[in-house]
């Protein structure tokens, strides 16, 4: 997940169609001590595209990280919660190396980030191979946090 920023983005459509497109995340480090907070995952956008009205109606997304040299995936289910506000503490840590001017041309008018909180994480790898008969990928369920 460190490795691959570039992940695919499943969320639905008002016709409750899967709706797939590829798009930049950034992984949070876990903050020591508060490892049972799990991991968030953070994609930058901007307010008028799709994928922010798709998760305003449904909030649900899956993203699908890959790496093809190694043969392993992981997918995180959880669900996607829109931040517009720039002075987010999250928010600050994209400021810098261009991504400011990249994502948000017009900053701050059009900052949207998406926080996806996982609940679910499934993993295939050479490490930890799937379930031999039925090839389900390992899973972790994270509890969730208010």
């Amino acid at each position: 997940m460190l490795t691959d920023s570039n992940v695919a983005v499943v969320t639905v459509d008002s016709e409750e169609q899967p709706r797939v497109r590829t798009t930049k995340a950034f992984v949070a480090p876990v903050v020591a001590g508060r490892n049972a907070a799990g991991i968030t995952v953070w994609i930058m956008t901007r307010l008028d595209t799709r994928k922010v009205e798709q998760i305003r109606s449904h909030p649900q997304v899956t993203l699908y990280f890959n790496n093809d040299s190694t043969v392993e995936y992981a997918t995180i289910m959880g669900t996607g919660v829109i931040h517009t506000d720039p002075e987010h503490p999250q928010a600050k840590a994209f400021y810098k190396d261009g991504y400011a001017e990249f994502f948000w041309p017009d900053f701050p008018r059009d900052f949207v980030m998406i926080e996806v909180r996982p609940r679910w994480l499934e993993y295939l790898g050479p490490t930890i191979p799937a379930h031999p008969r039925t090839w389900r990928p390992q899973a972790v369920v994270f509890r969730q946090n208010p």
